[in-house]
């Protein structure tokens, strides 16, 4: 064994790895999509004084940060 690529993974625990890799894509979009919905209402709220979220037109760099985010945000 190779001590510089660190331990294997158990049978069970790499197919636990496998399963959750097929839904990671859409768990993380709708990570992005419910954490842009919650700066949004945060936003509107009258107690907040300030949301500082980049998927907010308020943020000073919203401009360029769906280039470098691919528009998921959260």
């Amino acid at each position: 064994m190779l001590p510089h690529l660190g331990a294997p993974l158990s049978p069970f625990s790499a197919w636990l790895l496998l399963r959750r890799i097929k839904t990671l894509e859409l768990r993380m979009k709708r990570h992005s999509s419910n954490a842009l919905s919650l700066a949004a209402f945060l936003s509107a709220y009258t107690a907040v004084t300030l949301v500082y979220y980049p998927g907010l037109s308020s943020h000073p760099d919203h401009d360029i940060t769906p280039r470098l985010m691919g528009g998921q945000y959260g």
